[in-house]
């Protein structure tokens, strides 16, 4: 193998891939990125044998087809460092590996024969729905961050995609906030069902939709999902288990409701969330006559108080929330958008909104007795 091309490409693909590389694997080769050279062009694929990509680099030159198992970590770091436009990129001789060079520096990395790599392939038959990738992309960052980080969750451990005559949609919670949005599928159908995605396969493909063309093509086969696009494709298995039925968690008896821009509402979050601490960790909105106020409290740290205007006419109203769960949707959000926050009470739980479809769930933290700092 031989290829000649896009330095900074090149790493920014196989970067991309890497996300869903483990060091837990049965065999070292899958630490590493299979490198593919061919007559099309240059292919690389990564797995960790749950999850697999593979991505197509434009800007590349095969000037001998071939195929290597280079470790990744060492691969990404050398196209990283490298200062010149271009890479040269070839097979070693004897053995598995590659020589590498670009700007006047050159190294050698050994690695594994393309035979022990099995990536995985695309699955056949099953359910295929075709969304606008910018749409995708863009649901995908907006529900994410909600998911649950602990493996050991299970089903809350990744994003739902459920599909329906109607369209579909996408969800994600950790038990103690959900958020949700609905998009459109360019080819409806008439059943219905649902994936549950793993977080990693999320991660890569975040990365990987940036770079490809107008529709991802989804594919729900059994156990496995693929989403594939003209530069590539994320495969995984699901997670197993049932998402919970999230839109009938969302509250019906709200009694008031804020309107506020988004980049006004963020500011103020991030400011009052300052003097908060991990023992605290509140910040206490009140509500009354078209104002918002923000304070927190904290023992032997201080307190903060803003204020700014917002568009609220109903009775006063005082609700605790993690700064931090706001300020994870605030950063989701468009900056052109109007937030809007539903409330029954102060103690049940909240429903934020911004634009058409996105919807934000969350629960309130309890009032503290003890360290507030006395007014």
């Amino acid at each position: 193998m031989r290829i000649r091309g896009d330095r900074a490409e090149l790493h920014e693909n196989l970067t991309a891939i890497a996300v869903v590389i483990s060091s837990q694997v049965p065999k070292p080769v899958y630490t590493g990125i299979l490198l593919v050279g061919a007559p099309e062009g240059l292919e690389a694929h990564a797995t960790d044998l749950e999850i697999g990509a593979r991505i197509r680099t434009a800007r590349v030159q095969v000037e001998e087809a071939g195929g290597v198992v280079i470790p990744a970590g060492h691969l990404i770091s050398v196209l990283r460092e490298l200062e010149s436009e271009e890479v040269l990129i070839e097979s070693i001789e004897g053995r598995p590996g590659v020589h590498i060079a670009g700007g006047g520096a050159e190294f050698t990395i050994l690695g594994y024969p393309a035979e022990e790599f099995a990536a995985l392939g695309t699955p056949e038959g099953g359910t295929s729905l075709v969304f606008k990738m910018e749409k995708l992309l863009e649901s995908l960052r907006r529900v994410a961050f909600a998911a649950a980080r602990d493996q050991t969750r299970y089903q809350l451990h990744g994003v739902c995609l459920r599909y329906e005559k109607g369209g579909a949609s996408l969800a994600a919670s950790d038990g103690r906030r959900l958020a949700f949005t609905r998009l459109a599928v360019r080819n409806p159908q008439e059943g219905q069902g649902e994936a549950i995605v793993p977080l990693k396969a999320v991660d890569a493909l975040t990365r990987m939709l940036g770079k490809s063309g107008e529709d991802v093509r989804v594919t729900i086969a059994g156990s496995e999902i693929c989403f594939e696009h003209d530069t590539g494709a994320v495969i995984s298995k699901v997670v197993e288990g049932r998402f919970p039925e999230y839109e009938a968690m969302v509250p019906r008896d709200v009694r008031s409701t804020m309107k506020a821009p988004a980049p006004a509402l963020l500011t103020a979050v991030r400011q009052a969330a300052l003097l908060a601490s991990k023992d605290t960790m509140a910040v206490i909105l009140r509500l009354c006559d078209d104002a918002l106020e923000l304070r927190t409290e904290t023992k032997d740290v201080g307190q903060s108080r803003i204020e700014m205007a917002v568009e609220y006419r109903d009775e006063p109203m005082e609700i605790r929330f993690n700064p931090q769960f706001l300020l994870d949707f605030l950063r989701v959000v468009d900056t052109e958008e109007t937030i809007e926050l539903d409330l029954k009470d102060g103690r049940s739980p909240a429903i934020l909104r911004a634009g058409k479809d996105l919807v934000y769930v969350i629960m309130p933290v309890a009032p503290k007795t003890h360290g507030a700092v006395a007014e």
